[in-house]
């Protein structure tokens, strides 16, 4: 998966080959074809394994105990971050995240509905606290889409979080 990671960020979706696969992970290209049908079964797999390893990544950035101001932060880069850096280090981020968009309509979907649940789970049982955490989860959507580069991105993360801290402590005070 590194390895197809590493051939989509280098060539793009339509210039990356199952040989540039192989030869990035000092393997035979029968042995890829052997795991994956095509380069476009190849590169849904590797999308759904980065966002099943951002979000374990996330999850475990924000511990239980942890004030929300600076758990949100801590989830929201650990989510954030790996992809911003892919997307915006890769001269085909664009076309990248467009092929991401083609092969998985349900990905973005369900990262964003486990990312509100986790911030659910860390509010506790308040009333209101399901739409809180999907507003929270949409915004740092937004904040990802508007940051030019990484240090505004976590600048402006660390600004979403303290903005929800303060509005949690107004509506569930």
């Amino acid at each position: 998966m590194n390895a197809a990671l590493e051939a989509f960020s280098r060539y793009g979706f339509r210039r990356t080959s199952m040989e540039d696969v192989a030869d990035l992970a000092g393997v035979s290209r029968p042995l890829v074809y052997t795991h994956f049908k095509n380069k476009a079964d190849l590169f849904a797999s590797g999308a759904q394994w980065l966002s099943e390893r951002i979000m374990a990544d996330a999850e475990a950035a924000w511990p239980e105990h942890a004030q929300f101001e600076e758990g949100f932060a801590a989830a929201a880069l650990a989510k954030g971050l790996p992809l911003f850096r892919l997307l915006k280090s890769s001269p085909h981020g664009k076309e990248l995240m467009e092929a991401s968009a083609q092969s998985n309509d349900g990905m973005r979907e369900a990262m964003a509905a486990r990312f509100s649940a986790l911030i659910a789970s860390r509010i506790g049982r308040r009333k209101g606290a399901q739409a809180f955490a999907r507003m929270a989860a949409r915004a740092l959507d937004g904040v990802k889409a508007s940051a030019q580069d990484e240090a505004q991105f976590e600048e402006d993360v660390r600004a979403l979080a303290r903005a929800l801290a303060a509005g949690m402590r107004e509506a569930f005070d």
